[in-house]
């Protein structure tokens, strides 16, 4: 990743690896991969990874290819109730290092970019973090909407695949330049942010005691 945060870089990363993240296989996912001592170039030995912001990054992409997965598998109409209790389950442990990692990612940010905010400057809600998310996101969506107008069996569900794509793309675009636009800010001190943290409290058995 180049010196300044690069919305174009950002996606062409995701766009890259969301076909392997996608095919990762859920049989090979343990307890280490499921949490925070995650190493992505262990589990991909193939990925360049240049510093920490590509790391938590990509792992964060990588965290929502696999909640793409299970969401879908989540509706399942011919699943048992024990498979959609346990894929729930592991969504909930997907979603949980997912949080995690925009978190992480907004920690390297402010390592790499100190924050020196202007007496006047503006304070934004949105972090590089979660505008990261959101483009990882919409690059799913951006493939998988790129399939089923390839696979469409009728001109008028292709048609509408294609408006929908148009649409998403256009979207992507924007974030592109709304992070360009923030890094900049942040750099010369008429915005800032704050890192938010989730302390998400319903996967920590200390504070719900119906977790074993």
């Amino acid at each position: 990743m180049s010196t300044l945060l690069n919305g174009d870089e950002i996606i062409a990363l995701h766009d890259q690896n969301l076909l392997s993240f996608l095919q990762f296989p859920v049989e090979k996912l343990n307890e280490t991969i499921l949490s925070e001592h995650l190493n992505i170039k262990l589990v991909f030995p193939i990925l360049k990874i240049g510093n920490h912001l590509e790391e938590s990054l990509l792992e964060n992409h990588f965290f929502n290819c696999l909640l793409w997965r299970q969401e879908d598998l989540a509706r399942d109409s011919k699943a048992s109730d024990v498979t959609i209790a346990n894929v729930k389950r592991l969504i909930d442990k997907l979603n949980q290092q997912r949080n995690n990692r925009i978190e992480k990612f907004n920690q390297f940010f402010l390592e790499r970019f100190p924050l020196n905010p202007k007496k006047n400057s503006i304070l934004v809600s949105e972090t590089p973090g979660s505008i990261c998310d959101r483009l990882s996101i919409i690059s799913l969506k951006i493939f998988h909407m790129n399939q089923a107008w390839e696979n469409a069996q009728s001109n008028g569900f292709k048609h509408e695949c294609e408006i929908k794509l148009e649409k998403l793309i256009e979207q992507r675009q924007d974030l592109v330049e709304s992070i360009s636009i923030a890094t900049l800010g942040f750099l010369d001190g008429s915005m800032y942010f704050k890192t938010y943290f989730q302390f998400k409290m319903y996967n920590d058995k200390r504070f719900n005691k119906l977790i074993d």
